[in-house]
């Protein structure tokens, strides 16, 4: 989305709130501020009680046991935020910030506007941010002249939880840049897996039916990419079971999306975790099927919406490794599917996620965003 934002007016800055750990979409364009430390003391000191009554806001309305880790979360997405109201002071133009998503980056985005006297609006991604911090989202929510969610599922939920702004909702899909899919190549394993290693992604799910598959089809070979803490348990699984599947760990975006393009079968097995937690959309999904790789997943979040019901891709219901391994044999096994399949899936994902008309989607809601900006 940044780069098909490139050229729009006013332009747009690329900034992040940490490094990553591992492979990462950063570009040399991408800037960090918030990583000079007295930037945050010189916002407090320029508006002192702004920031302490932003701070008591935040604090009082976070909650254990949600995604931005309570009140501590809070007080570091208030830092951050201090840090990058100083950065806007000092860059002529910030006219808004836009958090990519809904939890410590949006709170942060909103002290910065707050602070700067400027725009503030952010995505909805994960509909597990609607279930837990509530008081914290629904304070984001009223704060922002837009709020986008990636599918109808999500507006959806956040329509519920905050009727009085559902005029600022609009849907604006992830988007996929067709000039980097890679070309479809043979030779990669049966079936791939891209996604962190959390509950949410079935992996679990995903390894007992790799496993019947096994059974029955010599030679047979699965492929799980990304990282995580489920990463011992599932390798412990697949020794239980025999699943013939390797854990490579994170990939560059690049390298993850070619091996998804080499596979005949992309697979995601995503469920609704103990914790509410579960998938929005997953890109890995969008790649693969532009790509050209059938896919096989569940009907959880906005999954069914990419999918189209079954026109576009497999679906299976959660938790159910019996029908995860039927699904992908017959994928393996009937190619005029699997042809049908890629067809419609590449079609509804040029339809719908293509990302410069998704870029021009979210242009489109900052422009229609009326009224002041808001001041703390």
């Amino acid at each position: 989305m940044a780069r098909a934002l490139a050229d729009a007016r006013p332009p747009v800055a690329r900034v992040a709130l940490k490094r990553a750990d591992g492979p990462s979409d950063a570009d040399d364009a991408t800037r960090f501020p918030v990583e000079e430390g007295a930037r945050a003391l010189r916002a407090f000191v320029r508006r002192p009680f702004a920031a302490l009554w932003l701070l008591a806001s935040a604090v009082a309305r976070a909650v254990g046991g949600n995604k931005e880790g309570g009140r501590a979360g809070a007080v570091l997405a208030w830092r951050d935020g201090l840090r990058l109201a100083d950065w806007a002071r000092r860059t002529p133009g910030v006219v808004r910030f836009h958090a990519q998503f809904a939890s410590w980056e949006a709170t942060a985005a909103l002290v910065a506007a707050r602070l700067g006297r400027t725009r503030f609006s952010f995505e909805l991604h994960n509909p597990y941010t609607l279930v837990k911090g509530r008081a914290l989202l629904g304070w984001k929510l009223r704060a922002a002249d837009v709020v986008t969610a990636i599918s109808d599922d999500v507006r959806r939920r956040a329509v519920a939880l905050a009727p009085g702004v559902a005029a600022r909702i609009a849907l604006v899909r992830c988007g996929l840049d067709f000039r980097d899919v890679p070309p479809r190549r043979d030779g990669g394993p049966d079936v791939v897996a891209v996604g962190s290693l959390v509950p949410r992604k079935g992996h679990d799910v995903l390894v007992r039916g790799l496993a019947r598959i096994a059974a029955a089809r010599p030679g047979f070979s699965a492929v799980i990419v990304g990282e995580g803490p489920e990463r011992t348990r599932l390798e412990a699984l697949a020794a239980q079971t025999g699943a013939p599947v390797r854990l490579v760990g994170a990939l560059p975006e690049t390298e993850a999306w070619a091996l998804a393009a080499s596979a005949r079968v992309a697979a995601l097995a995503c469920v609704t975790a103990d914790d509410g937690d579960e998938d929005g959309i997953p890109v890995a999904l969008l790649e693969a099927m532009a790509a050209g790789t059938p896919v096989v997943s569940t009907p959880v979040g906005g999954i069914a919406e990419l999918l189209e019901d079954g026109e576009a891709g497999l679906l299976v219901p959660p938790r159910d490794p019996v029908a995860l391994a039927a699904a992908i044999e017959r994928l393996l096994d009937d190619e005029a599917l699997r042809a049908r399949l890629v067809a419609r899936g590449r079609r509804a994902v040029a339809a719908r996620h293509d990302v410069r008309a998704c870029a021009r989607d979210l242009a489109t809601a900052f422009d229609r965003a009326a009224g002041p900006a808001s001041s703390a």
